[in-house]
């Protein structure tokens, strides 16, 4: 499968992998973003680069990209470096036994407030959810006044993603 088709297969919704909340005016959609794409995309931009290494970087983690949109008031844009720093209060993401895995990394695109919504890739020890069969992000309210948002996943269906494929970026 190639980029597109895997993007494509990815934000339809209808395949458990983009999910979308919406609450008071606020929007809130997680995605799941597949190791495969980001070493794809790390690829892209510096090809001398090993996807073997690569790999074995990204795989260990759970990548999910977080867009909060709509209503939000202009005092969260100007506060985001507040929260991006203080992410881990924010995110987490919940084993279907219960267990809390604590956010890992956290990176977001610095635009502040130019596009008039949230962005965050935010990765999660993929070890540690490991043998659960749902996992849920949880997504506190850090000052938007709408609660919390719970997006679940069947981790199968992060798992048994269609495959990327890589030979037309290098030779496999």
């Amino acid at each position: 499968m190639n980029k597109e088709e895997l993007l494509v297969y990815i934000y339809d919704s209808e395949n458990g992998i983009s999910i979308l909340d919406s609450k008071a005016g606020i929007e809130s959609v997680s995605t799941f973003k597949p190791s495969e794409l980001i070493v794809y995309n790390e690829l892209i931009r510096r090809p001398d680069y090993s996807r073997d290494s690569l790999t074995k970087v990204y795989n260990s983690s759970l990548f999910f990209e977080i867009t909060l949109s709509g209503q939000i008031p202009p005092s969260i844009h100007s506060q985001i470096s507040k929260y991006v720093f203080n992410l881990s209060d924010y995110i987490q993401l919940v084993g279907g036994s219960g267990s809390i895995i604590e956010l890992k990394d956290v990176q977001f695109p610095r635009l502040y407030g130019i596009s008039g919504e949230l962005m965050f890739l935010v990765a999660f020890d993929a070890e540690k959810v490991k043998n659960e069969e749902t996992i849920t992000l949880q997504i506190n309210d850090f000052g938007l006044g709408v609660g919390q948002f719970f997006h679940s996943y069947k981790l199968k269906d992060l798992t048994d993603l269609p495959k990327l494929d890589f030979s037309t970026i290098i030779s496999v």
